[in-house]
């Protein structure tokens, strides 16, 4: 059975978003993208999660068209699925019912940019899912390394990441990381309002 190095390291944490998120699956790469981003900004160090992983496992990332972006998470994400850890399922947004899946296509047409339909019909997002293989390796080699805390934190973390809209999500970003869009194209979302389900801060304090 292939396994991941002992080591804690962005992999395994992207093991561990599907592994707490609802039906274990994330949609849109973007999503992803930013939830690794802010994983690192907004918890990482308050709760302890450095003694879990360091500084130097987390991706680095770069100012992009659409925020925060780095390749790693790419190359991880198809790593995990070579070992049948996860599975990358593509999604048409027009097809699937699901408010998460026509996301994409929302985000691109509010974001006010000159994208033809033609892209957006024919524009195919992903779906990342966790496998039984994969499932079987956070539980055997990764949750123990969390306190319970810290696992009830990253529940919650993941929870609000995934119920919220791609747009809300990438509005926090905007708003609370501004240097992260100098590169945007929509750099107009830094002046809009976020969504109160993003509050961070207070995850502490609801956790008890």
């Amino acid at each position: 059975m292939p396994e991941l190095k002992t080591d804690i390291n962005s992999k395994d944490l992207l093991l561990l978003f599907l592994y707490f998120a609802e039906d274990n699956c994330i949609y849109g790469k973007t999503r992803v993208q930013k939830m690794v981003f802010l994983f690192e900004k907004e918890i990482w160090d308050d709760f302890k999660f450095d003694k879990f992983i360091s500084k130097e496992q987390l991706p680095s990332f770069e100012p992009y068209d659409f925020g925060p972006f780095t390749t790693e998470i790419y190359s991880d994400l198809d790593f995990l699925e070579s070992l049948g850890y996860i599975k990358i399922n593509e999604v048409n947004p027009e097809e699937n019912s699901t408010e998460s899946a026509s996301e994409t296509e929302t985000f691109l047409r509010e974001t006010e940019l000159d994208i033809p339909d033609s892209f957006i019909k024919e524009h195919k997002e992903n779906e990342f899912c966790l496998e039984e293989l994969g499932k079987q390796f956070v539980e055997r080699k990764i949750l123990a390394k969390l306190n319970i805390n810290q696992k009830d934190i990253l529940e919650e973390f993941v929870k609000r990441c995934t119920e919220v809209t791609l747009n809300a999500l990438v509005k926090y970003v905007y708003v609370n990381y501004p240097k992260y869009a100098e590169e945007s194209h929509i750099k107009h979302l830094k002046y809009s309002p976020v969504a109160q389900e993003l509050d961070f801060d207070n995850l502490e304090k609801m956790l008890g």
